[in-house]
């Protein structure tokens, strides 16, 4: 094996000058906290110095593992492309975000014997013959650590290949697993019931999001005793099911197991259609069933419960002739920033002469903390849409936006149909959320508002866009190659985004091309962001984007010989009705990336292989739901053998003082464009 000069890497010092210009620019943000969960991780072994037999490592990490499900096996593999055989140690660390403990993820790794052995911290004894891989056979296990595990999570799987002394690095990758949980819901849930009287059917649904299976889970409805519950079986007979009463004593409580079958398959879910009714000796009032799914992970743990804390009945003695019925078609999301999606509430006069009526609105949402957050429309009788006039209101939990349809008058024995579209309105710079919102709904007397008549309650999601940069570059070289990599804009909702720009922010010092629908290259014209100096602002597309529709754009990046090495960043943004009084930018994600001088000629120097990635394409067209597939690109070699690294996703962990000076800067942009429309 040739020997090989170490390079000496330089670095670079911020001086109190630099700093102090940093400061009178704008260019660092006042409060760094925010950006720490993107610093780069701490360094735990020295990096070997690039050689041309060093090893290289693929992990096929899964994509998903399930919260407290079977464990999810995946590969790691290590090429050695020496001409002698080599030992190496493979090194494998996990961490948890959010509701997710890191001593709840363990891996295990496949002996030589057959049997599964926990990873302490690394898998040793790894010899790998010159010019051949060998793969390691790993699996993945998440543990639920709390009694309420309703919320998705994201590990981090680090992995290393160092030497026989398992002190220096040689290659290293760090994927992302979505940790997901079993959900649990209610379709068509009961509002009300009446004591003694006909019973009330409704749906429940365990789904297993993940990979995993799930072998110990019990499907339950949990509820008063004075109440009797039925199972649909396939033939369409119904299984009388015998509660179960509460051990704690004094408890009025009995739990139905739904089903004896215990397991759920990786990616299925299993729905339950139920018949449920309160006994003529129930309780009047509201009354609570607990439809639960209940995971029991052995070992003397105590059951992790995933579901809906509560569904509440209104239980009344006896049901009026001549009441009105309600039944609401709810949208089954709305977009944040996007347009109205339609819906109807069709309410029946069952009584023997022609009846007004007055339909009370209320929507409900945790995050709503201003007052055009939401905006509800009702189609006149002549065909135009006209806005419900929504009064804003602050609860203990929730903000609630209320209003009213008047002048509903129904014939006797007939219907009436309401038509309404609801919208959640893009009111702030960087908004955006993914929450549940109430839709209310309730048939009124007009001469006594307070008597509710009907009433309904429905789940409506919000859904933002989802802005990313997948295949993101790490790195980049000062007048070297262009680096390649996507960006995508997705839209999980129901609704439409007719006004909708999406921009990429790069250092000034920049060209950016991106490649058309015939696989030629067209040049990106950048304008000057808000900022003296600051990010140059690429736009990519000004198009409008369907529901439920996806905006791929595959771009390179090249800097020019003018860019400072070092850290800088690129910013994908969705700027949603930009230039209107109710503009919002979803996003951005910050991507780090590392300029690097360009290395001497290595004319005649092997300069390693060249990496080729597989990237999609698409097209701005708003029926581009998942863009168009591309052929596999090259990117560029660059000088002395350096390559450009892409990343997992785009989802770079590393965004530090470069990423909070691009988020500077299209902040600055909000600020400009809100003084403008002011």
């Amino acid at each position: 094996m040739p020997a090989v000069r170490a390079r000496r890497s330089r670095s670079t010092v911020l001086t109190a000058a630099t700093l102090g210009v940093l400061l009178a620019t704008g260019a660092v943000l006042s409060s760094p906290a925010a950006y720490a969960s993107q610093a780069p991780a701490a360094a735990t072994a020295p990096a070997a110095p690039a050689t041309a037999d060093k090893p290289s490592l693929k992990v096929n990490a899964p994509a998903t593992v399930g919260r407290g499900g079977q464990p999810v096996e995946f590969t790691e593999t290590i090429t050695n492309p020496g001409t002698t055989e080599a030992s190496f140690t493979l090194r494998i660390g996990t961490s948890g975000a959010g509701p997710i403990a890191t001593h709840a993820i363990k891996v295990d790794y496949r002996d030589a014997d057959g049997t599964w052995k926990p990873v302490a911290d690394t898998v040793p004894g790894l010899t790998v013959a010159a010019g051949a891989t060998r793969t390691v056979q790993l699996r993945l296990t998440t543990e639920l650590a709390a009694y309420w595990s309703n919320q998705d999570s994201t590990v981090t799987l680090s992995s290393a290949v160092l030497d026989a002394t398992g002190t220096t690095v040689l290659a290293e990758s760090t994927d992302q697993v979505a940790a997901k949980a079993l959900t649990v819901q209610v379709k068509d849930a009961p509002t009300t019931a009446v004591a003694g009287g006909a019973p009330v059917e409704f749906d429940v649904t365990v789904t297993n999001p993940s990979a995993s299976r799930y072998t110990t889970v019990d499907k339950v409805v949990e509820a008063d005793k004075h109440s009797t519950l039925q199972v649909r079986k396939a033939d369409g007979t119904w299984e009388n099911i015998t509660g179960t009463p509460s051990s704690q004593p004094g408890s009025d409580r009995v739990t139905y197991h739904l089903t004896d079958d215990r397991t759920i398959a990786a990616g299925s879910s299993d729905t339950r259609h139920v018949r449920f009714a309160f006994t003529a000796d129930a309780p009047l009032g509201t009354a609570y069933i607990h439809p639960w799914a209940m995971v029991d992970q052995g070992s003397g743990a105590m059951q992790a419960i995933v579901g809906p804390q509560f569904v509440a009945i209104d239980v009344t003695a006896a049901l009026v002739a001549t009441k009105p019925a309600l039944t609401v078609q709810e949208p089954s999301s709305i977009g944040f920033g996007g347009e109205p999606v339609e819906f109807s509430e069709t309410v029946t006069n069952p009584g023997t002469a022609e009846a007004p009526f007055t339909l009370k609105l209320n929507v409900s949402n945790v995050h709503a903390r201003v007052r055009d957050a939401f905006a509800i429309e009702y189609r006149d009788a002549d065909g135009t849409w006209k806005p419900v006039e929504l009064t804003f209101k602050q609860s203990d939990k929730t903000f609630n936006f209320s209003g009213k349809v008047t002048g509903l008058t129904v014939p006797a024995g007939a219907t009436r149909t309401v038509q309404l579209r609801l919208a959640a309105v893009g009111n702030n710079d960087a908004g955006g959320y993914n929450q549940p919102t109430k839709l209310y709904s309730a048939v009124v007397d007009p001469a006594a508002e307070d008597t509710v008549l009907a009433e309904a309650t429905k789940d409506v999601a919000v859904k933002s866009l989802a802005v990313q940069l997948r295949n993101a570059p790490t790195t980049a070289v000062v007048g070297g190659a262009p680096v390649e990599f996507d960006v995508t804009v997705d839209n999980p909702s129901a609704s439409r985004f007719g006004k909708l720009a999406t921009i990429l922010w790069v250092d000034p010092h920049s060209v950016l091309e991106m490649q058309k629908a015939d696989g030629a290259w067209e040049t990106v014209p950048g304008t000057p962001g808000p900022q003296s100096g600051g990010p140059a602002r690429y736009l990519l597309s000004d198009d409008g984007l369907a529901a439920g529709a996806t905006i791929t754009k595959h771009v390179r990046l090249a800097y020019t010989a003018e860019a400072k090495v070092g850290q800088t960043a690129v910013n994908p943004s969705a700027l949603i009705n930009e230039g209107t009084a109710h503009a919002a930018d979803a996003g951005p994600q910050g991507s780090a990336i590392q300029l690097t001088a360009a290395t001497a000629d290595t004319s005649g120097v092997d300069t390693g292989p060249v990496i080729r990635t597989t990237y999609t394409t698409g097209t701005a067209d708003e029926t581009d739901t998942a863009g168009t597939t591309g052929t596999t690109g090259t990117a560029a070699q660059l000088a002395g053998g350096q390559l450009a690294h892409t990343g997992s996703d785009g989802v770079i962990r590393t965004a530090a003082g470069a990423a909070a000076l691009l988020v500077s800067g299209i902040g600055a942009l909000f600020v400009a464009r809100r003084r403008r429309s002011a």
